[in-house]
């Protein structure tokens, strides 16, 4: 079995989705009692925010982080956000195990379900930048994001409300607008770009769901158990 780093903390509720879903993962393969080897980073994701900080333009923090987990014995990194996968070219740059990048997961799936264009949902970050988007493009599939209002407003309820495990109406009410607007434009699926997504209902009979968490779960799991 393979030793995986993660870096998590970003939030905290994302993280232990991961860690729970990857030993699930490992016992369902290898039986009771078995759980994944895993060495972490985990970050306080407030200090990412307030006056002078822009996590976004600096990278050096999860490169350090990284850099420790490989140091630690580590086979292979995994970050447990979407948004953070930002700097996953220059984290992978600096270290010299492989990073089990997100995109790819979503992108492979996408593409295994012929799925050709479909919607983005995640932190503005995540819709906003090209890292996450052509990413997942290569695999020859056209992302489309919501509109700027939207994105502003999926911002805002992260941040405020799923980051501090709260779930309120505004979210489902986003939910389904944001879907229908998917809908519109010709959308066969939509990407939960952000791990607290999964807390929000959707609405019967809304467009399919990748859920962003359950497939890099997957992607790492089979990294951990030796079949990536």
């Amino acid at each position: 079995m393979k030793t995986l780093g993660i870096l998590g903390g970003l939030s905290w509720r994302s993280t232990t989705f991961y860690y729970e879903g990857i030993n699930a993962g490992v016992e369902a393969a290898l039986g009771p009692m078995h759980s994944a080897r895993i060495a972490m980073w985990s970050f306080d994701l407030q200090s990412f925010f307030g006056e002078g900080i822009d996590w976004r333009s600096d990278p050096l923090p999860f490169v350090a982080a990284a850099q420790r987990l490989e140091a630690s014995g580590a086979d292979g990194l995994l970050i447990a956000a979407n948004s953070v996968h930002l700097h996953a070219d220059a984290i992978q740059s600096e270290v010299g195990i492989p990073l089990i990048h997100v995109g790819d997961a979503v992108g492979q799936a996408a593409r295994s379900k012929s799925i050709r264009q479909i919607g983005l949902i995640g932190i503005p970050a995540t819709m906003q930048e090209n890292f996450y988007i052509d990413r997942i493009s290569q695999y020859g599939v056209e992302v489309v994001t919501p509109t700027v209002e939207q994105q502003t407003q999926w911002g805002e309820l992260i941040y405020g409300e799923l980051f501090a495990g709260e779930v309120t109406d505004s979210g489902a009410s986003l939910m389904e607008d944001t879907l229908h607007y998917f809908d519109n434009h010709a959308c066969e699926a939509v990407i939960l770009g952000c791990t607290e997504l999964r807390m929000l209902p959707r609405p019967v009979g809304s467009l399919p769901a990748l859920d962003s968490v359950d497939l890099h779960i997957a992607a790492a799991t089979q990294f951990v158990l030796g079949k990536d």
